[in-house]
């Protein structure tokens, strides 16, 4: 992920993390945590991305440029969707399974 592409976005909107933390529905500390560590997860991208208005795939195309307050530019953005898309499924399906191990071994030891 770019993040200075969201920096750019949240000058755009002139939003601080704590008020961007309100709009998503997250912890200021779980926003900054993510954005520090640079580890934002499928789910917060997810709603980064809906708040700004635009495609997650924007955060990682280096040509997509802002033009206006009201438009992209983005070069490759189908592209890059499909495999964030992809990428989002197999994560949920590896939660799923984690979930799944963890609950075989709580009962195995339990």
């Amino acid at each position: 992920m770019d993040f200075n592409k969201l920096e750019q976005l949240k000058k755009l909107k002139k939003i601080s993390y704590e008020e961007l933390s309100i709009q998503i529905g997250m912890s200021k500390n779980g926003l900054n945590k993510a954005v520090n560590n640079k580890e934002v997860k499928v789910s917060t991208l997810e709603k980064l991305a809906n708040y700004f208005g635009v495609p997650i795939s924007y955060f990682f195309d280096s040509k997509a440029e802002i033009q206006n307050s009201n438009s992209i530019s983005c070069h490759n953005c189908e592209q890059l969707q499909k495999l964030v898309d992809s990428q989002g499924r197999h994560i949920e399906r590896l939660e799923v399974e984690l979930e799944q191990y963890r609950k075989h071994e709580k009962r195995k030891t339990g």
